[in-house]
């Protein structure tokens, strides 16, 4: 998954200039440019949090947002480790200040989209998932390969059908799973849209 915004590029297109500046002017004593501190951090508290240390990854995180408190990485991947401690209310606070940052990747609307569904606030989990879907089709978490694209087009299909905008779950069923055939003019059309809700609940809480 993309793991890197406008933040990231520019502070890689300087160390690329300052690795030319000094190559040229140091000789054998250039070390090759100094690593971004904030970006560091960050590489950090997604390593520990793919190592399952969500003590650490909570601390890493938190340095990072001490570091440069403008920035939105900081504060998503610590919604994140939030959401895994099962601390939703203050994993969706830290999705909002990233998102008013000017956070752009998916992982903060797609984190809202799920915590907002299971809070039964089902217009804002929809609205959430549409926009984490346009940022990216494919995502995936950092750290957790497990919590992507799936996860969240179930949630938005589930908000939608407590919605009643049936058609809009179809079509969520539907990119989930092509396999899955429900027609829609039939007078069993709701219970086939949740049973395959149900199924597709089941496998991915299998994986």
């Amino acid at each position: 998954m993309k793991a890197r915004n406008s933040y990231w590029k520019s502070a890689l297109a300087s160390a690329v200039v300052l690795a030319v500046v000094l190559g040229s002017g140091c000789g054998d004593d250039n070390n090759g440019p100094t690593v971004d501190p904030y970006i560091e951090l960050i590489d950090r508290a997604w390593f520990a949090f793919s190592e399952g240390d969500m003590t650490e990854s909570d601390k890493r995180f938190g340095e990072a947002i001490a570091t440069n408190k403008s920035l939105g990485d900081g504060y998503s991947g610590l919604g994140w480790v939030r959401y895994m401690n099962e601390m939703y209310p203050e994993a969706l606070d830290l999705w909002d200040q990233a998102v008013a940052r000017g956070f752009v990747e998916a992982d903060a609307q797609a984190g809202r989209c799920l915590v907002l569904n299971s809070m039964n606030e089902f217009r804002q989990a929809a609205n959430a998932g549409e926009s984490a879907l346009l940022i990216d089709s494919s995502f995936r978490l950092r750290g957790n390969e497990s919590i992507e694209i799936r996860d969240v087009r179930l949630a938005v299909a589930q908000a939608y059908f407590a919605l009643g905008e049936y058609e809009l779950v179809l079509s969520q069923i539907e990119s989930i799973d092509p396999a899955i055939v429900i027609n829609r003019f039939s007078a069993t059309f709701l219970q086939e849209l949740l049973a395959a809700l149900q199924n597709i609940e089941e496998s991915i809480s299998d994986r």
